[in-house]
């Protein structure tokens, strides 16, 4: 699996909207951006190799463009460009996970994410609003209005 650090010209525009968006302090959201490696997820067969691989393989095989599982971001390797950049709001979505799980921590971040996906789905919502209604997931898509517009989202948010 290709993957890669956040390039120098994301780091900028991504750290910016994530503090500006409030989703963690600063010297938080640096060692976010240090951290973070995106992985090019083979759309073509499943790459397991251990217990995120196999969480990212069940997560993208449905209706996601990518998962954020601490400090590893999987995005389906068919969004990325032939030299390695994506769509910068899908990045700083992915990113803004990461910052929650280095805020939160990674016990904590599962527990709430599962149970308010779970609640939403118990409510009678159906799986994408229940997904959409996630804490976790309206404060990233919340970061991706502080890039600047031309960089915004052109087409209603999949499960990212």
């Amino acid at each position: 699996m290709n993957s890669r650090p956040l390039l120098d010209e994301e780091r900028p525009l991504v750290i910016e909207a994530l503090i500006n968006a409030g989703v963690g302090p600063a010297p938080m959201v640096e060692r976010a951006a240090n951290i973070a490696r995106l992985i090019a997820y083979p759309d073509d067969r499943p790459a397991l190799y251990g217990p995120r691989d196999l969480v990212a393989h069940a997560a993208l095989r449905r209706n996601a463009a990518g998962i954020a599982l601490r400090d590893r971001i999987y995005i389906r390797q068919r969004i990325f460009s032939d030299d390695l950049r994506l769509p910068l709001y899908l990045v700083t979505h992915e990113m803004a996970h990461v910052v929650q799980y280095l805020r939160d921590g990674s016990a904590a971040f599962l527990a709430r994410y599962l149970s308010e996906y779970a609640g939403g789905l118990l409510a009678g919502l159906g799986d994408r609003q229940a997904y959409l209604n996630i804490s976790y997931e309206v404060e990233a898509r919340r970061a991706e209005t502080f890039l600047p517009p031309h960089l915004h989202r052109t087409i209603p948010p999949r499960n990212a």
